[in-house]
């Protein structure tokens, strides 16, 4: 079954321009994790995301407006390792917490593959692991762990940086919703191309009639809701 949380996320690091790949598991990588035909995975990621460092959306000269809160200037290539917790527990996965599972992150830095040497990507991986964060060659390569939620875990909050699902919204219904209508270059932004999921959640988005708060209020209830 797929996650709505994890559909919504997936399509709110592509309106910030993200490149995504989604469940990206952590094979096995010595005999012993082998079962029979099946390699196994060690750990799953929900998505991998990548920002280039000139990344910039236009319709005609009306440049798309990105979430300050994710974006940050530089221009840098930016990496984000992003799970979804959309239930009680919103702690990071235990990977993240056990120096024992050093290789782990370091197989994430080494498919993305911004880094060559292994001593480079032991070094990435060890700062992610200690930081959740991350910078490389001077600022050109930002590595970040992002957690999203309902709400931050009390415990992780001031080293891990969490994103609220509500947040996320907001971004969409009133940024992304109705950027397109103020620079009058159209009065919406839903294409048949999009999941199903998510042109329902600009359909309410681009719902004028409704206040700012009941148009959160009922994208949230979308995503709570059984597919």
């Amino acid at each position: 079954m797929i996650d709505n949380y994890e559909v919504f996320v997936r399509w709110y690091l592509r309106f910030n321009g993200y490149f995504t790949i989604e469940n990206f598991i952590v094979h096995g990588a010595d005999i012993e994790p082998f079962r029979g035909e099946y390699v196994t995975a060690k750990t799953e990621v929900d998505t991998i995301a990548i920002r280039l460092p000139h990344s910039l959306e236009e319709t005609g000269p009306v440049p798309i407006r990105n979430d300050p809160e994710l974006v940050l200037d530089g221009g840098c290539f930016d990496v984000l390792v992003a799970e979804v917790k959309s239930g009680e527990n919103t702690a990071p996965n235990k990977v993240w917490r056990d120096p024992g599972k050093l290789d782990s992150i370091a197989y994430l830095v080494r498919f993305i593959g911004l880094h060559k040497t292994e001593d480079e990507i032991r070094s990435i991986a060890t700062a992610l692991q200690e930081n959740y964060k991350c910078e490389a060659e001077n600022g050109r390569i930002r590595y970040r762990y992002f957690v999203f939620a309902h709400e931050p875990h009390p415990k992780f909050s001031k080293q891990i940086r969490y994103f609220r699902f509500r947040d996320a919204v907001r971004f969409i219904t009133e940024t992304r919703g109705g950027c397109y209508e103020e620079a009058k270059c159209g009065v919406r932004s839903i294409h048949d191309q999009w999941h199903p999921l998510i042109k329902k959640m600009f359909e309410i988005a681009n719902d004028r009639e409704l206040s700012a708060n009941e148009r959160v209020s009922r994208v949230m209830a979308l995503l709570a809701s059984p597919h």
